[in-house]
């Protein structure tokens, strides 16, 4: 286990796509989406972000996702924990815990949870 421990409230769902996570106000790509739950993300990204920082992300949405038309889901989030990772090539993983989540984000989150548990192929 980490320094960070284990605070998790509720099981990620890890995302079997490659979803871009953007700075929404930068404009800046942060990363790719890595895992997903209600209240939070972890993206794979390259650069370092400093814990406690609050970032509006910007996650691409699939095309087909049920009911949903907007191309993009934006939340507040606030950085839990920035590590880096030995993987090639290095990065950072980086958690954001949500801020603010309306009913409509809600909503879309949970639709995006579903799509990307039903695309796993052992949930077949």
């Amino acid at each position: 286990m980490s320094k960070h421990g284990n605070r998790r409230k509720e099981a990620r769902e890890l995302v079997v796509e490659f979803t871009l996570v953007y700075d929404s106000k930068k404009g800046k790509l942060l990363g790719y989406l890595r895992d997903l739950t209600m209240n939070g993300a972890q993206i794979n990204g390259s650069k370092k972000l400093e814990e406690g920082t609050i970032v509006s992300l910007s996650i691409e949405l699939p095309n087909d996702l049920p009911g949903v038309r907007a191309k993009e889901l934006r939340v507040s989030a606030k950085v839990a924990r920035c590590i880096m990772v030995n993987e090639n090539p290095p990065g950072y993983a980086i958690g954001f815990e949500f801020t603010d989540i309306n009913s409509e984000e809600s909503e879309v989150l949970e639709k995006l949870l579903k799509r990307y548990y039903f695309l796993r192929p052992w949930a077949h």
